[in-house]
């Protein structure tokens, strides 16, 4: 019995690892706000299980789990771009290393081409390149340098000569300059320049530089109504605007040849695809310099912070291109036994005793209500979380760059924020609509529950008494009470820009 013990301990221990390193290279392949914790939907995914179904699936970490669990999936967005990076993490495609090669050869010529810096006859590659955006304070019209403010976050200054406080994001820029630049040599070696000869070299070169590819046009409004999105920083008012030349030159070429390669290699150019939009925050002004982080898309909007870092483009995408192919290797081995199924229309999935993984794409009352009744032994349900996070929104740039140059037609559709599940009062979608759509679908995912099934609802705020009321309105309306599990969400490194502590409920309804 001992043995046992010690077999099932060494077993789970291997599973434990196995688990935590598929989570660590997902983490590192695309960040995604809000993504399910492989290791929690582990704990929730119990073997006993034949089905689990995920009707709000995101970035496909539920997928993930049921693979890692031996068990079949079915899984469901509303968002094109949702249901494209989770059926391209599970499909069963790998990079070809001669793609990777082609790719890499790429990326070193654009770096030549746009990365270069020469110092005193030497050229260097550059890593990042530290800018300052200056304000003009509303009040006095006096230049205000957020380098002589002693607030936290950056986003809220103070005027010296007249005293007012004010945001950032709400008064003109004026001048943007470069205050350093971090490039490394032939031998690898990291070196700081802060001349003031060379940093003004490097401006009127950025300012100089052209684009010559496709490059997508589009404003951070919603489509039909010309509203902006949610807490939209004026700093930018449309996607090119985003990017500084520089490393909008260098996305347009990198993007222009893996279109070229996905209209001969579907499958291969969208792993591409995936790496692209994965890597392409990097290339935008959106990545605050700070000696305590690393470089990442840290809000959950467009912004731009008044200290920002302009990074190597073709680094993030070479290195995001390796990680998605050890990935890829990892879950190609493990795909094996599956089929795998992958439609961006809504459909009416094929439930049989193989084991499967079906990812479609349709609003979530839409997905269960294609699914017979009784068939489901798990259903987690991950909704979008009130008004904190406003998937239309966050995925919009990589929508519009998805598209691409030939239109491809999984992402035309801007419209579907008008079915989109969320809060957003300034497209008139209120508390009251979310918690009735909410009902509806925890409703038809109760009718589609095995005799042995279970509901588990993941949500989180700000606010616990928020998520009370939900939970609450729930109960009534389907006569069972949760058992409630609350947690804290630990402070992340963009505690200071959030400046907001937030409360996970896991609550599992069974049937």
């Amino acid at each position: 019995m001992n043995n046992h013990k010690k077999s099932d301990s060494k077993l789970l221990t291997q599973y434990e690892h196995g688990i935590s390193s598929i989570c660590g290279m997902v983490r590192k392949a695309i960040k995604f706000w809000a993504r399910k914790d492989l290791n929690m939907l582990s704990q929730l995914i119990t073997n006993s299980a034949r089905l689990v179904v995920d009707p709000f699936c995101g970035s496909g970490t539920t997928g993930l789990s049921a693979i890692e669990k031996g068990i079949s999936a079915i899984l469901s967005d509303l968002n094109p771009v949702c249901v494209f990076i989770s059926s391209t993490i599970l499909s069963k495609a790998t990079l070809d290393r001669e793609i990777i090669n082609t790719m890499l050869e790429k990326c070193k010529e654009i770096e030549k081409d746009v990365y270069s810096v020469n110092v005193n006859g030497c050229v260097l590659t550059l890593e990042y390149t530290v800018w300052l955006s200056v304000f003009e304070c509303p009040k006095c019209g006096n230049m205000v340098n957020p380098l002589n403010n002693k607030t936290r976050s950056g986003r809220t200054l103070r005027c010296p000569i007249c005293g007012l406080t004010f945001y950032s994001v709400e008064s003109p820029c004026v001048e943007e300059r470069p205050l350093k630049i971090v490039a490394r040599g032939s031998n690898q070696q990291r070196i700081v320049i802060d001349d003031k000869r060379v940093l003004k070299r490097y401006a009127e070169e950025e300012a100089s530089m052209n684009v010559d590819r496709w490059i997508p046009n589009g404003q951070f409004k919603y489509p039909e109504v010309g509203t902006e999105f949610w807490q939209q920083p004026r700093l930018a008012n449309d996607i090119q605007e985003l990017f500084t030349r520089r490393n909008l030159r260098a996305v347009a070429q990198v993007y222009s040849e893996i279109e070229e390669i996905w209209r001969d290699e579907r499958t291969q150019g969208d792993i591409l695809k995936l790496a692209f939009i994965a890597s392409l925050a990097n290339a935008t002004k959106m990545i605050p310099h700070s000696p305590t982080s690393g470089p990442s898309w840290k809000l959950p909007r467009y912004w731009i912070p008044p200290l920002r870092e302009e990074r190597n483009f073709c680094s993030a995408f070479m290195r995001r291109m390796n990680i998605l192919k050890r990935l890829k290797d990892v879950l190609v081995r493990k795909l094996s036994s599956y089929y795998i199924e992958s439609l961006f229309k809504r459909t009416h999935p094929n439930i049989n005793d193989e084991l499967f993984v079906c990812t479609f794409r349709a609003d979530a009352l839409e997905a269960l209500c294609a699914l017979p009744d009784k068939c489901v032994d798990l259903i987690i349900l991950d909704p979008p979380h009130y008004d904190e996070i406003q998937y239309f929104e966050l995925t919009y740039l990589w929508q519009k760059w998805l598209e691409g140059k030939y239109k491809d037609e999984r992402f035309s559709d801007y419209s579907f924020w008008r079915r989109e599940m969320c809060i957003n009062p300034k497209i008139g979608k209120s508390l009251d609509q979310y918690l009735n759509k909410l009902i509806n679908i925890v409703r038809c995912a109760f009718d589609k529950l095995s005799s042995q099934g279970a509901l588990v609802l993941i949500i989180h705020h700000r606010e616990p008494q928020i998520m009370e009321l939900t939970l609450n309105a729930i109960s009534r309306h389907i006569n069972v009470r949760p058992s409630i599990h609350y947690v804290p969400l630990r402070f992340s490194s963009t505690s200071g820009l959030h400046g907001k502590k937030k409360y996970l409920c896991i609550a599992r309804f069974s049937s």
